[in-house]
């Protein structure tokens, strides 16, 4: 929850794939994770990522 070192890089990580997927509203969320840690803004993280993963889940749910 404090690294935000590693957020950053996992939130560039998943950016990167989701752009590959074609998924580019997702991958922009995921860029604002990312430069959010980068220049150390004071954003609600757990939030972004939780929103991120109901997101993700959704997307896997309805293609199976």
């Amino acid at each position: 929850a404090h690294d935000q070192q590693s957020l950053s890089r996992a939130a560039h990580t998943l950016k990167g794939t989701l752009l590959q997927c074609g998924l580019t509203g997702w991958a922009e969320k995921a860029q604002e994770i990312h430069s959010g840690t980068r220049e150390n803004r004071d954003l609600s993280y757990a939030g972004m990522v939780e929103a991120l993963q109901r997101g993700m889940d959704t997307l896997v749910h309805s293609a199976g």
